[in-house]
This record gives structure tokens, sequence and C-alpha cells, in this order.
């Protein structure tokens, strides 16, 4: 795929951003826990913009609006009914920061979010679409960050002008280490929330094929869900307890010096998703291991930065973790290539001095 293909089109003639003081929309609940969401704030603050973060907390008075404008309550499910009172405040916030553009993500709850913002505010909204958006805005400038999610806000109807932006990784906190020397167990790393999305009941599978082929694994699992119990269940009944280590959580410095001791990352996702795992072991050298799915096979080319298998498929899985501890000098390759990758198409300043090229067209 030609980087050049990744340079952001210039928004239509009648859309001019000052995009000086960004609001950063934000949900206070979901982590970050690899560091990519601070990544890309950098990226901005390098080329002039300063990022606001601002986390929506619902507030407990949301009723009164409500009341008041029964309407606001219409395509909005019961459970987000909180978020009117947290949008009042917001507002105020964001007001107060004197911000001039927003930035919030695709599903339903920052579309509905920020067209209130848009209401209270009169600022221009930037529409964040990693794996599309929920519906499209009838204003603001959709950024897509894969050509995947730019297919997804094509078929919801959304117009072609759609930015196209790579994510952002700070390669300066992620030191590229060839692959340690091998001594005793092969270990590989899962990073994500313990629910059945995140394929984990797959790896099991896979491991436990390998172990039963007389494979040394260990496995390093970062996360916690409602599944934790029924995988740890499941890791009893395969005989692999003893080689798994669960950790629920854990600050991204950590993470990151977990990274550095293990020997592959594997992400056995079923559904289309961030993957900023995938991006940040790729940026430390790790050799990987995907599934096909979503904007994947955009970051990673099999073979070539990593391998790649169908969802939900163990034996596929358990082939490529073989590969893997089999060819020390290809998981090498692997691990050189994908930091090139890096370097070349995600690294911070790149990404930064293409959102330059797109205010000097659209500001």
């Amino acid at each position: 795929m030609d980087t050049a293909l990744y340079t952001p089109s210039p928004a239509t003639p009648q859309q001019r951003w000052p995009l000086r003081r960004l609001g950063w929309v934000a949900e206070a609940s979901v982590p970050d826990p690899l560091g990519v969401q601070s990544a890309w704030q950098q990226a901005l603050t390098r080329v002039g913009i300063t990022v606001v973060p601002v986390s929506p907390c619902p507030g407990a008075r949301w009723w009164p609006a409500a009341l008041r404008r029964p309407w606001r309550l219409r395509g909005l499910s019961r459970a987000h009914w909180p978020w009117l009172g947290a949008a009042r405040e917001m507002a105020a916030t964001l007001r107060a920061e004197k911000v001039d553009s927003l930035l919030l993500g695709g599903d339903a709850q920052s579309v509905w979010l920020g067209r209130a913002l848009h209401r209270e505010l009169g600022i221009p909204c930037l529409w964040w679409a990693r794996t599309g958006l929920a519906s499209p805005p009838a204003d603001g400038q959709v950024l897509c960050d894969s050509f995947y999610a730019q297919a997804h806000w094509l078929a919801a109807g959304g117009e072609p002008a759609a930015v196209l932006v790579p994510p952002a990784i700070d390669l300066l906190r992620h030191d590229w280490q060839p692959p340690r020397a091998r001594s005793g167990a092969f270990r590989l790393m899962a990073v994500g929330p313990l629910v059945a999305a995140s394929g984990h009941a797959t790896l099991l599978e896979a491991m436990a094929m390998l172990v039963k082929a007389a494979y040394p694994l260990q496995l390093l699992l970062i996360g916690d869900g409602p599944l934790a119990d029924e995988l740890k269940s499941r890791a009893d009944q395969l005989n692999l307890s003893s080689r798994i280590e669960w950790l629920p959580s854990a600050p991204a410095a950590a993470v990151r010096t977990r990274l550095r001791g293990v020997d592959a990352l594997i992400e056995p996702a079923l559904l289309p998703g961030s993957g900023e795992a995938l991006l940040v072991g790729m940026a430390q050298g790790l050799p990987c291991v995907a599934t096909r799915i979503g904007a994947v096979p955009e970051r990673l080319r099999e073979g070539v930065d990593g391998l790649l298998v169908p969802p939900a498929d163990a034996d596929s899985l358990a082939h490529a973790i073989a590969r893997l501890v089999d060819s020390p000098e290809f998981a090498l390759a692997l691990s050189c290539t994908a930091r090139r990758h890096m370097e070349d198409r995600h690294e911070a300043s790149r990404v930064a001095a293409q959102w330059a090229d797109w205010l000097k067209k659209t500001g």
C-alpha cells in the first residue's frame, strides 16, 4: 500500500477550520493502557494545536433537562439519559477553555453528545471514525484512521471528503529491541478486555494444542471483564492455569515494560477494534499474530510485519504461533520490518506533519 494514499484530502470549500484549541472528548471510563491516545495529543501539540481533554462524567441532574426538552431523549437509550447532564457541564467547561473545535468518537453516544455540544457552543466537530460512524453527522469533518473505517463511513451515506489520517505512535516511548534470547518458555502476551469479542477463548484453545505438542509456552494476559471467571475456568479445564499470568490492569509504562519481556504479541479479536495493542507491539519490534479483520491487514502485512489468521480459528492461530517458536530467524525478520513500518507510517512527527498539511489547505 502506498504511503501517499494516507495524505489527507482537503476539506470541502465551505468548511474552514480554526483548530487552535481542540476539545478532545474522551470517556473517562475508557483507559489508555498503551499510551496511544496521549501520542495523538502530542502529535497535535507539535503542529500548534492546544489539546483540551474533557471527560464526560454523566451528571446526576439529567432529568430537568429531559423534562424541559423531551425530544432530547429521542434516539438515546435509557442507559445514556444521564449524559444530558454531562452535556451541559461539558459545554460550560469547554466554553471556559475557549475551544474552537471538538474531537469526538464515532459511536452513537459520541455522535449524540457532539450534536448536543455543537448546538450549545456553535463550534465545528471532528468525528473520529475508527470503525465507521453510527450515523452520518449533518455537519463537521470526519477523520478516518484506515481505509476500512472510510469504507464504513461511505456505506453509511457519508461524503467522500473524509480525511484519512493514520494512528500516531510516539516511538520515543517504544525502544526497539531485538527478540530476547530464547531460554525456557516462549512467552506470549495478549492485551484487551475479557469479553467474547476479544477472542481469548480461541487463544486458549490454540495454546492447549501447542502445549499438547510439547511447545513450552507461557501467556501473559492483561485485561479484565465479565468473562474473567469463565476464561479462568476454561484454562483449568485445558490444564493451562500454571502457564497463564492474569493481570487485570496496568499503567501504560508498566505495559510497555512487560512487552519487553515477552516473545510475541497475540491479537485474536473476533470483531474490529482500535488495534492499539497491535501498533504498540509492532513499534517495540515484537513479532505479532493477529486476526484478519477490520483495519488489521492495513497495519500488518502478512508474512512481512507479522502473521494474519482467520478469526475464531484455533488451528490457524496455533500454526502461526508455532512458526514463530520454530524459526527465531523468521521472528527476527518480522520484528525488524514491523518497527520500520511504524517509523515510516505511524511515527507521531509524521502524523503531525499530515495534520499541518491539512491545516494549510483548510485553515
